[in-house]
């Protein structure tokens, strides 16, 4: 009967003994867990002030409520590319801005189809605060049989602020696609 009650015991340790390592190594666990996650948080801050000081270098001193770091692309029959768009409420007060249109200015004698087709981007209003930036892209995917040379292109921008976009005067910006070979 002793024999009994001391394996008993030693069961009851055991199963004490397991319960508090499963404790401590859960409580480990979180531990870890929550840090990263927090850590993932501060990176993400970290970024969103990259990312807003990226677009005010892009901008530069310019005033301008549209800017485009990169005006053209050299891009093979066939290819892909993609071309930031900046824009920027310039007025005093919260804008809805978006990019109105995007039209071939010129292109080479012999193109037949229609350029515009190659162009993707985002046609939704967004809300910008005074004196905020936001970014955009314009994704431009030549067709493998395009003919070759240099296209130009000019956005319009649109919003909702007369002083930013006035009738008639809104700000407009131009880019260049060379497609090679």
């Amino acid at each position: 009967m002793s024999m009994n009650k001391k394996g008993a015991i030693e069961m009851s340790m055991t199963t004490i003994i397991v319960v508090i390592l499963g404790i401590t190594l859960l409580s480990l666990g979180l531990m870890f867990v929550k840090n990263i996650f927090s850590d993932i948080g501060g990176s993400s801050a970290k970024m969103a002030d990259l990312a807003d000081k990226q677009m005010m270098e892009m901008f530069g001193e310019s005033e301008d409520p549209l800017s485009l770091p990169r005006d053209q692309a050299k891009i093979g029959q066939g290819d892909e590319d993609i071309l930031d768009i900046g824009i920027r409420n310039t007025g005093e007060d919260q804008g809805k801005f978006s990019l109105k249109s995007i039209e071939v200015v010129s292109k080479p004698g012999a193109f037949k189809g229609d350029a515009l087709k190659w162009l993707s981007w985002d046609k939704t209003e967004s809300t910008i605060l005074s004196g905020k930036a936001k970014t955009g892209k314009i994704l431009i995917a030549v067709p493998s049989n395009a003919n070759l040379g240099t296209y130009q292109f000019k956005i319009t921008l649109s919003c909702n602020l007369p002083d930013v976009c006035p009738i008639g005067g809104e700000p407009t910006a131009s880019f260049f696609i060379k497609v090679v070979s």
